[in-house]
């Protein structure tokens, strides 16, 4: 529906897949895995897709890596419900989601969660810096949201090569104490030095 001029997703070969999907009211689990790069992937095919998170989703999977005609309007407009258990976001390689709308994802993270993967790296340029740019305030702001329960933690992201690591310290130190799998990927940055290691162990 998203891959061809022909089709939408509320009009696929005649059928509103919104209306279909949304009337599915047991359905756990939704996956939307494969929607990278896709450039009909807008703030409005976002918006839309949040009406597929019903009451019973407990295990969310979107994959928008790429997607260039997302703004930081995507991101403002998510709404998780707190049944969920499960969230797996990548917004990763966003050229136009900006650090103070990955700050403002931080208030969205539901606080039942038992697994949490995020990739909201920025977009990799020629110079092979990463923009936007990431700055320590967005790892702050995850670390007063992650969840007492969570379980496992995967955190794709890039940080400006002005920031200290105090983000990433205070992310550590807020670990919850039954986390059995922890996976922190910094894309790109140069302002990272040898003495975090000890402090972070």
């Amino acid at each position: 529906a998203l891959g061809s001029d022909e089709h939408s997703l509320e009009n696929f070969y005649g059928f509103n897949l919104i209306e279909l999907i949304s009337k599915d009211v047991s359905r756990e689990v939704l996956k939307l895995d494969d929607l990278t790069s896709l450039d009909r992937v807008d703030d409005r095919t976002m918006f839309l897709i949040q009406r597929l998170i019903g009451p019973s989703v407990s295990d969310v999977i979107l994959n928008v890596k790429g997607c260039k005609n997302l703004t930081d309007e995507s991101v403002y407009q998510l709404r998780f419900s707190e049944g969920i258990k499960r969230l797996h976001l990548n917004i990763g390689s966003g050229k136009n989601i900006s650090n103070n709308a990955i700050v403002h994802l931080a208030s969205t993270i539901p606080k039942q969660l038992e697994y949490l993967f995020l990739d909201v790296s920025g977009f990799k340029i020629p110079s092979g810096e990463y923009l936007p740019v990431r700055y320590n305030n967005h790892l702050k702001a995850f670390a007063k949201r992650l969840p007492r329960n969570l379980e496992e933690f995967e955190l794709i992201t890039n940080l400006d090569d002005s920031e200290d690591g105090q983000g990433l310290l205070q992310l550590v130190k807020k670990l919850p104490g039954g986390l059995k799998r922890l996976s922190l990927v910094f894309e790109c940055w140069r302002g990272f030095s040898g003495d975090v290691l000890p402090i972070l162990a």
